[in-house]
């Protein structure tokens, strides 16, 4: 493995980790209206509180479906680019 391929590869799985974790992050603060810090202390949350039902299972399903959605079209677009740098 040279460095440059590593180097590539540890771009690419940063900018898919933040990408991947930040949609979840956009809807819990923006849709759902949590603070940052409920985000961040969400297992301490009263359950029955109204931050504390946003994490619930079936609250859980959209921002799931958001990142799992946002892994693939990265994933894609990653595979589109080997393939035209693998075909010079």
């Amino acid at each position: 493995m040279t460095k440059w391929l590593l180097t590539r590869y540890c771009v690419i799985g940063t900018y898919v980790a933040i990408a991947t974790i930040g949609i979840s992050v956009d809807y819990f603060l923006n849709d759902v209206g949590l603070s940052l810090s409920e985000l961040r202390n969400w297992s301490s949350l009263d359950k029955l509180s109204t931050a504390g039902k946003a994490f619930t299972k079936s609250a859980r399903m959209l921002p799931q479906t958001l990142s799992l959605t946002t892994l693939v079209a990265l994933e894609l677009f990653k595979a589109l680019g080997a393939v035209s740098v693998d075909s010079r």
